[in-house]
This record gives structure tokens, sequence and C-alpha cells, in this order.
């Protein structure tokens, strides 16, 4: 779906067109449902990797958001998380998985980044 969109659908400058009319719920579907593939939080569980797809085997991102006000940097190779940290912007206790580990428990502080790759099994 991300290929045929990005093969077929879009402008030379990414922005997603069907004729002249420019679809806004596209081009913000889209990168959502991007997003969506590298992280999920609208359960209780933050989910890192929760549907990497087999054509992206190396990657990062950086600054990702999750609810609750968590920023992650997550990295990954041969589709398997080699680095993930995370900044809260609010201290609170928060649940976090990786695409193969269990879930852990994590409380943190406003402002603390902590690094997550041990506990998650990077």
């Amino acid at each position: 779906m991300v290929r045929n969109y990005l093969s077929n659908l879009v402008s030379d400058n990414l922005l997603y067109r069907t004729g002249d009319i420019f679809q806004i719920d596209a081009n913000l579907g889209m990168t959502g449902g991007m997003a969506e593939l590298l992280i999920q939080s609208h359960t209780d569980v933050i989910r890192l990797l929760p549907a990497l797809p087999a054509e992206w085997p190396d990657g990062s991102y950086h600054g990702l958001r999750a609810r609750g006000g968590l920023s992650f940097d997550v990295a990954w190779s041969a589709g398997a998380l080699t680095a993930a940290t995370v900044t809260a912007d609010h201290a609170g206790a928060f649940t976090i998985s990786g695409p193969t580990s269990r879930a852990i428990s994590v409380r943190l502080e406003a402002g603390e980044t902590r690094d997550l790759t041990s506990e998650l099994g990077g």
C-alpha cells in the first residue's frame, strides 16, 4: 500500500492529488498510518515496532511521540530492535513493549530520558 501510494498517487512534492484536487485526508492519513507501523500508544501498552514492514529491515526514528507525553528514539536492524530511548514530558508510570519482548513497566520523572534497549531485548 505504501509503495503504491508513493509510486502512483503522489506529486513530485509527495502530496496526494486526484487530478487537480488536493486531498489533505490522504496526505495526513498516510503519514499517520506510517507512524502506527512504528509505534502504537492507543491502549494501555505502548508498542514499539508493532507492524514493521518486511521492506523496512533496517531503520530508525527520532522524536516520535506517544500518548502520555513520551518521545521515543528507536533503531532496528534485520527487523530486530537494536536501540530504544524514551523521554518523558510528565512524570508517570508507563507500560512499554518491543516487537518481540514482553511488556515492561517504567516509572519516569518529568524530563527524564532512559535507555530501554536492554530491557526490551535489543
